[in-house]
């Protein structure tokens, strides 16, 4: 059985916030990130491998997002807007 590549999100921080793309897929028992550049590393489970990843890469990691999850950013900017449209409606 073929399974598409899963899209995660690596949140680091170098000053502001920037979002990596890891593509995560099953490879027998076990998982398999990989970044953009080609660097991967193997996980017993999706998130294992991403952070695997994350670590190898040494990178400054603030959150880590699976398919179809908000950063913590996201979730605040769509909060501010329901206010502000909340306030608007008075």
């Amino acid at each position: 059985m073929s399974h598409p590549p899963q899209s995660w999100r690596v949140v680091i921080n170098r000053g502001c916030d920037h979002t990596l793309t890891a593509w995560v897929r099953p490879a027998g028992d076990e998982y398999r990130a990989m970044d953009q550049g080609g660097a991967w590393c193997r996980g017993a489970s999706p998130r294992h491998a991403v952070v695997a990843l994350a670590a190898r890469k040494g990178w400054d990691v603030v959150e880590i997002r699976g398919p179809g999850e908000a950063t913590t950013a996201e979730q605040v900017e769509r909060m501010a807007a329901v206010a502000c449209e909340e306030i608007a409606a008075g």
